[in-house]
């Protein structure tokens, strides 16, 4: 029987066992000549594989299957010796590969790895661990990121990663990345001013939005001790009067001061950076961690070059001291939860033997929790967690830490992951989606004919260009001359309806006192063979009162008309120089209205009763800086309006302004949240020209997915052209300014970001150019007829009215008559007819007498005679 080569031998009870890398198992018993072979047909086993045995079982991890590196665990079972078996405990699962210099970042539920050395040399990968699923993912960019380097200055703070200089294959930078774990991008932040600080590696970093603070390390010349700060507003760097002298060093802030800890200076045999209070004197490579009211301090290299397994930690309340098992020695670590996670490290055989550029295979963590609740000692949770009964809770998504609590979400935002440690982590509803609930996780989709822009609450119907002028900040265009046919019509309407009632409701005394009104008393009809005299009737009367309405109606009109339209009007274009030499002096009042649409900062300033007011015009939030260039004026005012769509109004007054040949209006939003998804701005002053507030309304927005944010302002430009009126009525010339305004050219878009890219406090910025005109409108309005034509006219209307009216009663009167004649011939010939009627009756009566007369003798009548 031959053999291959034995890869692990172990004893079990009388056996000796073998195990080849066939995957043969061969037993030999100890007191007899006999073996066994048995054959693992399911398991083949990898090159170069690590293997150890544990009583009845082999372990076998890792090595070469197919020529492919992996991390496998198989075991191999074998208690009975001609059936064994294998079973895979753990499948491959990629890591990122053994490094040193690099960093780990905790942010929300993950932890970051990036860059550092490995054996092959520079690196710029990244990856993802998820403590809850114990898995590493490799995450691809969407875009190019930094070159690969090690030794970097590092911080992290909300969704973003920031890393700065190092060392890459070129030497030392200082250059500026930034990375947000929603997008997945870098971004190299390219610095506008020349003062900067020098390339170098070691560096330490602090994070204070807007502010990131850089300081120690080193470069060919040495340590370099200065410390800059660099204004993400702003992109510029200052030199400050901090100083950190070490390499590798844990720097933070307290008490808005720059403090810092451990480190490396090769120049110095002694280090006294640290208080009597800790444990010997810790020079480099240690586990730190400042927390609001302490410290935790751990492991590490003293410097004598040995390890130190001591950890401290200590708060206001209590000081705790101890000893760790595992002695991490630089190592990449962050705390997360309630533990330290750290990776990788210097490889060590004992305390006193540290291989300082050789990686240690590592990855591991310490509960600082459960310390805690061993040593009845308070503790902090990392960003996004809360602190319950010892034990850390992440934050669920559509919620943000605030004061150890998990807060929803404002309607129009939504966070779609867990641990969101600021409410700048709840990012607004990008464009075409909307959110009406709190605390989402999700935007939902706008309905097809509406529009939503970004952090929209709600849908709004698509309406045209032209509805959205405010009428807050100008007046509305009007018809000539539709304001006062209204009033003529409403007089009419109402005499009309005075008339009516005096009819239906008048009495006799009424009607006694207005028949003295008639004035047609000469005019009445008169009867034939009657003496001729003045009277007054009711009917006269009545048409006296609608003579007297109707003239009053018809003068006032020719009266308005004459003082009011009664102008003969030029108009022409002229050189502004001509204009100015007939009305020096210009100046004009107008108005500028912005709109900032979804505004997610405050407008305007709370009450008394700490209630912000909507649809009022009132002072303007602080944040908010307003300057102007280049604009003479008398006096300048400016309100503030929270619309109901959580938009802001500015409006802008402007009396007596004299426009210069280039006037600007600077507007800055100095908010945390100062940001916008559309800019509409209205510029408003007098027309004489179309009798109205003449507006000229210009718009721009963002692209999709995107808000308006940054330093570069937007830009709107109008066209003003003086518009001057010379009215000359009744030796009286009287000059009227203001200004014909139009959209000179098309907005320029200012700093834009996306929705999920805004971590830190925004600045928002626009402009308003006013541009004046070379040339003027000069209008010139005369009186277009004398006053003697109003008399006439007046006089003639009275006359023909009058007589007008005089013919209607004529008219009426004979109409009239016409009716009472018709009526007494009718009641006449009923009366003949009566008689005729009663005639015939009687001569029937006369003939039935004497028929009665003829049957009496004569003697039978009495006599009246003697």
């Amino acid at each position: 029987m031959s053999l291959d080569a034995i890869i692990e031998s172990f004893v079990i009870d009388d056996f000796i066992v073998l195990l080849t890398p066939s995957s043969k198992i061969i037993a030999f018993s100890l007191y007899t000549n006999t073996s066994n072979i048995s054959y693992l047909e399911t398991f083949q086993h990898p090159l170069n594989s690590g293997h150890t045995s544990y009583k009845n079982s082999i372990y076998i991890f890792g090595g070469l299957s197919n020529k492919i590196l992996n991390n496998e665990l198989t075991t191999i079972s074998t208690d009975t010796f001609h059936n064994a078996s294998s079973k895979l405990l753990s499948n491959n699962q990629i890591s990122p590969s053994l490094r040193s210099k690099s960093a780990l970042f905790s942010v929300r539920n993950k932890l970051y790895l990036f860059a550092g050395q490995d054996h092959t040399g520079f690196l710029n990968d990244l990856w993802s661990f998820s403590p809850s699923l114990k898995i590493w993912s490799h995450i691809i960019y969407t875009n190019k990121g930094p070159s690969p380097r090690h030794s970097f200055a590092y911080a992290s703070k909300g969704d973003i990663i920031i890393i700065w200089g190092g060392i890459t294959e070129s030497g030392y930078s200082n250059e500026l990345f930034i990375y947000n774990i929603i997008t997945n991008k870098w971004t190299e932040i390219y610095i506008a001013s020349k003062q900067q600080p020098s390339k170098r590696y070691g560096a330490c970093m602090i994070i204070d939005f807007p502010l990131i603070y850089i300081g120690g390390g080193a470069n060919e010349f040495g340590i370099c001790t200065d410390v800059w700060i660099y204004d993400l507003r702003k992109g510029q760097y200052i030199k400050t009067n901090y100083y950190v002298d070490r390499i590798y060093a844990y720097c933070f802030m307290d008490n808005g001061e720059i403090q810092y800890r451990s480190g490396e200076d090769p120049t110095l045999l002694v280090s006294n950076i640290f208080d009597k209070s800790l444990i010997g004197q810790l020079v480099s490579g240690v586990i730190i961690q400042k927390f609001s009211n302490g410290l935790f301090i751990a492991a590490g290299m003293k410097n004598s070059g040995t390890l130190n397994d001591d950890f401290i930690y200590y708060n206001i309340r209590i000081i705790v001291k101890g000893v760790v098992s595992d002695i991490p020695c630089n190592s990449m670590f962050a705390y997360h939860g309630s533990s330290f996670y750290y990776f990788s490290g210097s490889y060590y055989i004992n305390k006193n033997k540290v291989f300082n550029f050789l990686p240690r295979a590592k990855f591991a963590k310490f509960n600082l929790g459960s310390m805690c609740e061993n040593y009845n000692c308070t503790f902090e949770c990392s960003p996004g967690f809360v602190l319950k009964e010892f034990k850390c809770v992440i934050c669920p998504p559509g919620t943000y830490l605030y004061n150890n609590t998990c807060i929803p979400c404002n309607k129009g935002y939504f966070n779609p992951l867990q641990g969101a440690s600021s409410i700048f982590q709840c990012y607004p509803c990008p464009e075409g989606s909307y959110n009406d609930k709190q605390g989402s996780s999700l935007c939902k989709i706008c309905p097809i004919g509406y529009v939503c822009y970004a952090g929209s609450t709600a849908p709004e119907l698509l309406k045209a260009k032209s509805e959205i002028l405010m009428s807050e900040a100008s007046s509305a265009k009007v018809e000539e001359y539709s304001r006062e046919e209204e009033y003529f019509m409403g007089f009419i309407g109402f005499s009309i309806s005075f008339i009516l009632f005096i009819y239906y409701f008048r009495s006799d005394r009424f009607r006694k006192f207005i028949i003295k009104l008639d004035l047609f008393q000469s005019i009445h009809n008169h009867e034939i063979g009657k003496k001729i005299r003045l009277q007054k009737n009711l009917l006269g009367a009545t048409f006296t009162v609608l003579f007297y309405i109707s003239f009053a109606c018809i003068g006032s009109n020719m009266i308005y008309y004459y003082f009011m339209q009664n102008q003969n009007k030029e108009y022409s274009l002229v050189p502004l120089v001509l204009l100015d030499n007939i009305f020096k002096d210009f100046q004009a009042d107008f108005e500028v209205s912005v709109r900032i649409k979804k505004y997610a900062d405050q407008c305007i300033i709370s009450n008394k009763t700490g209630i912000l007011e909507t649809l009022v015009f009132t002072k303007c939030s602080d944040n908010i800086l307003i300057s102007i260039e280049n604009l003479k004026r008398q006096k300048i005012s400016n309100k503030c309006m929270l619309l109901d769509d959580n938009s802001c109004l500015v409006k802008i007054s402007c009396e007596k302004c004299r426009i210069d040949k280039s006037s600007q209006m600077n507007f800055i939003f100095k908010g945390d949240f100062s940001y916008s998804s559309g800019f509409l701005v209205n510029f408003t002053s007098n027309s004489y020209i179309t009798k109205s507030h003449q507006t000229s309304l210009s718009e721009i927005y963002p692209n999709k997915n995107n808000v308006f944010a940054g330093i570069n302002p937007s830009v709107f430009t109008f066209l003003l052209t003086p518009s001057l009126c010379e009215v000359s009525k009744f030796f009286e010339i009287t000059y009227l300014t203001g200004y014909q305004s139009q959209v000179y050219m098309l907005p320029i878009e200012g700093s834009e970001r996306n929705v999920k890219d805004l971590f830190l406090p925004s600045e928002l910025r626009l402009k308003i150019v006013l541009k004046k005109d070379d040339h003027g409108l000069l209008s010139k309005i005369s009186i277009k007829e004398i006053f003697f034509s109003l008399l006439g006219g007046l006089f003639g209307s009275f006359n023909g009215l009058m007589t007008l009216f005089a013919f209607l009663i004529i008219m009426c009167e004979k109409i009239s008559k016409r009716n009472v004649l018709n009526k007494s011939i009718s009641q006449l010939q009923d009366v003949i007819k009566q008689r005729i009627h009663f005639i015939s009756v009687f001569r029937d009566f006369i003939v039935d007498v004497s028929k009665e007369e003829n049957m009496f003798p004569m003697s039978s009548v009495p006599s009246t005679e003697n």
